[in-house]
């Protein structure tokens, strides 16, 4: 159970942040970041739920979403407020995660971000990010440390921002906007386009590699590929993780609410 409760956190946590500066073939990816003087023009909506099955090798262990329910008012400026979460059983045990990001409409930058796992491996933190003072803090605790942009991504947030890039096959983007700076850099690889089907259907995608500098499933001898729907919308339809020492982990879209 610890080899899986290890997978599905690396799974959810391994994935910092995004984006600005020059990647290695050239493209300026500031030059598409948003006017901060409007809302940003992105590619989902408050009211989308996309629900997942979460597989552990070929066993089906349990269900995840991606979400935003609402949006919210943090220190006085709206917010999207992003939910990623899953519950897994492989018996005699269960896990459940959840992860909370507040991101500002304007251009997706975090100004809050939790943490909350229960189970075998149970933890709770929570952040306050201040993209403005280019910082964060950790709620309860003393632990606090500078931000290398002014508009720093959480885990959830990452996934929300990369549905915003052009994302064109053969590309490679380079971002260095995770919140904490030792998440930094990280590279988008635009690997090819494909079809895939899920439980939810069968869908046309662009598929793209992350390469991570933490540790997990996207680091340190892992492999990763995320599917995105080839249109306006860019779902998450699909997300397989490869690590030497554990069944790969699979997560495939079944509903869209």
């Amino acid at each position: 159970m610890r080899a899986l409760n290890a997978g599905i956190a690396a799974l959810i946590l391994a994935l910092p942040g995004a984006a600005a500066g020059q990647n290695t073939l050239g493209v300026r990816l500031d030059s598409i970041r948003p006017s901060v003087s409007v809302r940003m023009d992105v590619p989902f909506e408050v009211g989308e739920d996309l629900i997942y099955e979460v597989k552990f090798g070929r066993r089906t262990v349990g269900e995840g979403f991606l979400r935003i329910p609402r949006v919210q008012e943090i220190r006085g400026k709206p917010a999207y407020h992003a939910q990623m979460g899953l519950d897994g059983r492989w018996w005699p045990f269960s896990v459940s995660y959840r992860f909370d990001s507040w991101m500002d409409v304007t251009d997706l930058a975090s100004f809050r971000f939790i943490q909350d796992q229960t189970g075998v491996d149970e933890r709770y933190r929570a952040y306050e990010i201040y993209p403005s003072e280019r910082r964060w803090s950790r709620i309860a605790s003393p632990q606090e440390g500078e931000t290398i942009s002014d508009v720093p991504l959480d885990q959830v947030s990452f996934l929300y921002y990369i549905r915003t890039l052009p994302l064109e096959v053969g590309e490679e983007y380079v971002l260095n906007q995770y919140f904490k700076e030792d998440g930094n850099p990280v590279v988008i690889r635009v690997l090819r386009k494909d079809r895939k089907e899920v439980p939810a259907g069968t869908f046309d995608t662009i598929v793209i590699e992350p390469i991570i500098q933490t540790s997990g499933l996207f680091g340190d001898g892992g492999q990763a590929e995320i599917h995105l729907t080839d249109d306006e919308d860019r779902h998450m339809v699909y997300m397989l993780s490869r690590v030497k020492i554990l069944p790969d982990i699979h997560l495939l879209l079944k509903e869209m609410r």
